[in-house]
């Protein structure tokens, strides 16, 4: 694996990283816009202003706190699917974020969307062709840790970091070693996504 191959590819994510901290700012300053609006309601002198106001401050106060809390390691993972499934990138973060055209930008991790992330493996691929860790400092990406998680499927994708010796051996037929590793993190996240009551067993 070249160092040219890795620094191309953490450059990629650099810029969809770059394009998510943008639309951060756009939701933050919309956010603060809606609790300005939401105090100006309440000067409309009548009840139904006043809870207009109550509830609209709320939400744009949530929201500005969720968008405050964000900023570290805000996007952290990529999945590349089957391409007749979603032939785009789905993104995974601390938060959910849609664009100005409100299409979905980043996957909250908590999503049942974002599930799939924790619990794909090579022996159950769940249609994800690759897995992708991103590692940042502050806003800036530093490094990147692929899996190759269906080796049945032809594909260009590079698969860089320690994913790419894994790769090799799924490439071989030989799956035992990439299963275990992939495998604890999908129980952990049965774990974590198990109902509040009541007998888990994982």
């Amino acid at each position: 694996m070249s160092e040219e191959l890795v620094e191309r590819e953490i450059a990629t994510e650099q810029g969809f990283v770059d394009r998510v901290y943008r639309q951060l700012e756009v939701s933050a300053r919309a956010a603060q816009e809606l609790a300005r609006e939401g105090h100006s309601r309440g000067r409309l002198g009548h009840e139904g202003g006043l809870v207009e106001r109550d509830a609209m401050v709320f939400q744009a106060a949530r929201r500005i706190a969720q968008l405050d809390a964000a900023h570290e390691g805000l996007v952290f993972g990529r999945l590349d699917m089957l391409p007749d499934l979603d032939p785009e990138p789905r993104y995974i973060g601390r938060i959910g974020l849609r664009d100005d055209n409100r299409d979905s930008l980043l996957i909250d991790w908590r999503a049942p969307a974002a599930a799939v992330f924790y619990q794909a493996t090579a022996a159950e691929p769940q249609r994800v062709v690759r897995r992708r860790v991103l590692r940042a400092a502050g806003r800036t990406v530093v490094g990147v840790e692929d899996e190759l998680l269906d080796a049945e499927v032809e594909t260009d994708l590079p698969i860089v970091g320690e994913g790419a010796l894994m790769a090799q051996l799924s490439r071989a037929r030989d799956r035992s070693m990439h299963s275990i590793v992939a495998t604890i993190q999908a129980e952990q996240d049965r774990a974590i996504r198990a109902p509040g009551r009541g007998v888990v067993s994982i």
